[in-house]
């Protein structure tokens, strides 16, 4: 039976109430336990038991009103539990499939086809067709384009090329024809033509230098999550470093619990014939429990991106929320030395508040009415329009989309579970707060969005 302060669980159970198959959630995961031993089935029910085992799985991968199939003996309505432990209302299975739809957790397993049965044909036309990237991959876009987002890696108007043209053109004619001709030297003209080229080459590879060149830049975009009364806190960080020079970088001030890996921008819209042919150097040093990056190749004018992800003692705030009908107080704790920009806690049903700036050091209460909330759906809807916004660059970068980026999406499609069954979010984001890390031996520039979740189990007043 699940203890008296578990949150959150669902139990499948005999006739007689007693339990077979419980799931609960620990930290950003969920664990699932099955009151009986699988070594005393016979073998004709191993080869008949897929679908059972599929069930369990499900259980414990997916919230069981997403996708729902349903089983032949119906699961009782999950019980939720306050913070004293006592049992409170269950939360109707239909609000609770109602709300799965709207929010971003949708992943589902499936069964498919024996590959045997499928004809030749079927095949082949599966193989014509155009593949989507998913949802972290779209996301990972979104965020890249923030990262790339500088003067120096904008394209050069081609008005600097026709001036540039038109200058030489000009010079290699009518200039250097009177110019010659009035000091009687026209025989000279090939030579006064190749200084003229060697001038206009050695000023386009200066004048783009100063153009496209510029200081370093390390462009960070960081989501820090976590749970109330927990030691469950993960960090994310997607990284962009800029550098105008051809030469290895280096990182100092690592921990050894990080986990760095590369990442690149996908085309949206992939064939089956088609392959994406891109990479990046990057040279890491991995043992039990992190990878390192100590060398990072950057070519001339280019910008190299990269993942962090490692666990965290603790976030840098804390909250409490308390409820009291439609009205909400929020209590923020801010324990870092850098303020917190704005926020907002967000509830089941797309429902919220939000609330201002909390100084360094110091800690505020917000008391407001609840309103919709509609930041998840929004920027599910604005993925998929991601690619004409791309073209078009009518839709500027919103800090919420890293949430669903590789990386940050589990733990979002976790809190949403957890917004479904009654509890609450609060986000901050703080003001140009510092990296944690910096550039080994190089004058850098830092450009840096933190963001900060907390998972709160709300007090009913």
């Amino acid at each position: 039976m699940p203890k008296s302060e578990a949150r959150f669980f669902e139990t499948e159970t005999y006739n007689t109430d007693e339990t077979l198959f419980g799931t609960g959630y620990k930290g950003f995961g969920r664990v699932g336990v099955l009151a009986f031993d699988p070594s005393a089935m016979t073998n004709k029910q191993r080869v008949n038991s897929s679908m059972f085992w599929v069930g369990r799985i499900r259980e414990i991968l997916e919230d069981s009103h997403i996708a729902p199939v349903r089983p032949e003996r119906p699961i009782p309505r999950p019980a939720v539990r306050n913070r004293s432990g006592r049992s409170t209302m269950p939360v109707p299975r239909s609000e609770l499939e109602r709300y799965a739809y709207t929010m971003p957790s949708s992943r589902s397993i499936r069964f498919t086809e024996n590959s045997e049965n499928i004809d030749d044909n079927s095949r082949l036309q599966r193989q014509q067709r155009q593949y989507e990237v998913g949802r972290a991959q779209t996301a990972n876009n979104a965020v890249m384009e923030y990262l790339y987002n500088i003067s120096e890696m904008r394209p050069l108007s081609i008005w600097w090329v026709i001036l540039l043209l038109i200058t030489l053109a000009v010079l290699l004619g009518p200039v250097d024809y009177k110019m010659l001709k009035s000091k009687d030297c026209l025989p000279l003209t090939w030579l006064t033509c190749s200084f003229w080229i060697m001038l206009f080459t050695v000023g386009a590879y200066y004048g783009v230098q100063a153009l496209r060149g510029g200081k370093m830049q390390l462009r960070v975009v960081s989501v820090l999550d976590g749970i109330e009364s927990s030691n469950q806190a993960w960090s994310t960080d997607y990284c962009g470093l800029f550098a105008s020079g051809s030469d290895d970088y280096e990182f100092e001030g690592l921990n050894d619990n990080q986990w760095w890996s590369g990442i690149a921008p996908s085309q949206q819209s992939i064939g089956a014939y088609n392959r994406e042919i891109s990479g990046r150097k990057i040279y890491c040093f991995q043992h039990d429990g992190g990878n390192l990056p100590y060398s990072l190749l950057i070519n001339i004018w280019t910008i190299q991106c990269l993942l962090n992800e490692s666990p965290l003692e603790q976030l840098p705030f804390n909250a409490q929320v308390e409820r009291n009908g439609n009205e909400v107080v929020v209590s923020i704790v801010n324990d870092s030395n850098t303020p917190i920009l704005s926020g907002y806690a967000l509830f089941g049903n797309d429902r919220g508040i939000n609330f201002g700036s909390v100084p360094a050091n110091a800690s505020k209460q917000f008391r407001s009415q609840l309103h919709t909330m509609k930041l998840w759906n929004n920027n599910i809807d604005r993925y998929q329009k991601y690619r004409s916004a791309q073209r078009s660059r009518s839709v500027s970068f919103k800090s919420e989309e890293a949430f669903f980026a590789q990386g940050s999406l589990q733990r979002t499609q976790t809190i949403g579970a957890y917004l479904a069954r009654g509890a609450a979010m609060v986000c901050v984001q703080y003001d140009k707060a510092p990296v944690s890390f910096a550039v080994k031996d190089r004058s850098c520039s830092y450009d840096h969005i933190q963001l900060a979740r907390l998972v709160v189990f709300p007090q009913e007043q």
